[in-house]
């Protein structure tokens, strides 16, 4: 491992809850954070099925640390479904991304399973938040 192991998170959607996380440890030192998501759903008015109504976040949920959106992000339903197609670029790019860490954020998405057996093959160790 590097001396400043370079971690992939992979998350479903910028949550407001996650953002002051995500920023705290981006600017610690000792590690070199990238969040993936799965969905830019969040990012504009949506209809959140939870709480059965419109919801626009009012707090910033990017700025802060590094993170992307590849492609097959672009306006993907948040659904956390397992039977949900997978974000091939997403797991392509994390799997040859040269990261000493994965962590992922549930385990009921194909993107999980996909991801644990790249990690694997690649060597990085793999988190798991549930």
């Amino acid at each position: 491992m590097n001396s400043v192991p370079r971690v992939a998170h992979l998350v479903f959607f910028p949550i407001q809850y996650f953002a002051p996380l995500y920023r705290e440890l981006a600017s610690r030192r000792e590690i070199n954070l990238v969040v993936y998501f799965y969905s830019d759903t969040t990012l504009r008015r949506f209809h959140d099925e939870g709480f059965g109504q419109e919801i626009q976040w009012d707090v910033p949920l990017l700025g802060g640390y590094e993170s992307r959106f590849c492609p097959s992000a672009r306006k993907k339903q948040i659904r956390g479904s397992f039977f949900q197609r997978p974000n091939w670029d997403i797991i392509r790019e994390t799997a040859f991304g040269k990261y000493d860490v994965i962590w992922v954020h549930g385990y009921a998405h194909p993107n999980t399973w996909l991801t644990a057996i790249a990690a694997s093959i690649s060597g990085a160790k793999l988190l798991i938040r549930e």
